[in-house]
């Protein structure tokens, strides 16, 4: 209680800095000075735990970094003014907050921060609003796109990935891995780039989407790193063991296949480990018209 009070003194110190007064001759807003008063008050009621005073407090140090021109400084206390809304339970302030630290960072040429900010804001959100946590998580993979920073920030795709995958959105899931293994690609990353495509096609195979599955695995064969991948071969003996219908089968591939199966992203890693799933015996009609069978051993002459 000691620290809460001793917050609303610093709070009541600088808002009186921030206000005009010609009796004391300040005619403009002693910013300097009111920022630090803030930063001190919404430590004390951190320590307090009073978190919606201390979200505040941040709030109102960030507006005075920013009148100063300090972005960076701005970015770093409206990050605490998200963290605060956190623990405070605010949940419809959190991604506003986190937004505006990102475009904090941002101004203050800080790309990768921003896109960091953005999936900190995601990762909190993801068991309290799953929307607005993808909406995070696809702002600050666009972020680094954008700055062609992505390839240096996996964790970022990882982490759209596994929230993606948790509530059930397999084709977005798809999209973030096949954005992923593009940008690893670029990065050179070329085990990464294979991980992601032969993920690709495990999760349209667990949402029973065969022809899908079909589809990114032609189309990744495209890419000459991967079709010469442990990934490649791992990827086309299952959509073999698919194409056969026979669920035992299927087994016998993953678990044939583990190490690479189970070096899969998290999420995608413990939906391999449950194929099959979904009508097995219609998968297998789609995938018999879709495509030949996956020959490891194909030499580019046989093509003649």
């Amino acid at each position: 209680m000691h620290m809460a009070s001793e917050g609303d003194e610093l709070v009541k110190r600088a808002e009186k800095l921030c206000a005009l007064s010609v009796l004391q001759l300040r005619l403009k807003p002693d910013w300097p000075a009111a920022t630090a008063l803030y930063e001190q008050a919404a430590k004390c009621f951190s320590q307090a735990k009073a978190f919606g005073k201390a979200r505040l407090a941040h709030e109102r140090a960030a507006h005075g970094h920013d009148r100063q021109g300090a972005a960076w400084q701005s970015a770093k206390e409206l990050a605490k003014a998200a963290e605060a809304a956190q623990h405070a339970g605010d949940w419809g302030d959190v991604a506003p907050l986190w937004r505006a630290a990102a475009l904090a960072y941002a101004t203050a040429s800080r790309q990768t921060a921003a896109a960091d900010a953005l999936a900190k804001g995601a990762l909190a959100l993801e068991q309290h609003d799953p929307k607005a946590a993808c909406e995070l998580h696809q702002e600050a993979i666009e972020a680094l796109e954008r700055e062609g920073k992505a390839g240096a920030s996996g964790d970022v795709y990882r982490q759209a990935i596994g929230a993606s995958l948790r509530m059930g959105r397999s084709a977005e899931g798809v999209c973030m891995l096949l954005r992923w293994a593009a940008a690893a690609g670029e990065a050179g990353l070329h085990a990464s780039q294979a991980k992601a495509y032969l993920g690709a096609v495990v999760v349209w195979l667990h949402a029973g989407d065969a022809a899908q599955a079909d589809a990114v695995y032609q189309d990744a064969m495209d890419v000459a790193v991967f079709a010469r991948s442990e990934q490649a071969a791992a990827g086309g003996t299952l959509l073999d063991a698919y194409r056969s219908g026979s669920a035992e089968r299927v087994r016998r591939c993953v678990a044939g296949a583990l190490a690479l199966f189970g070096d899969l992203d998290n999420q995608v890693a413990r939906l391999a480990r449950k194929l099959p799933d979904g009508d097995l015996q219609a998968m297998a009609a789609v995938l018999a018209g879709a495509s030949a069978p996956f020959d490891a051993g194909l030499d580019e002459a046989d093509l003649t």
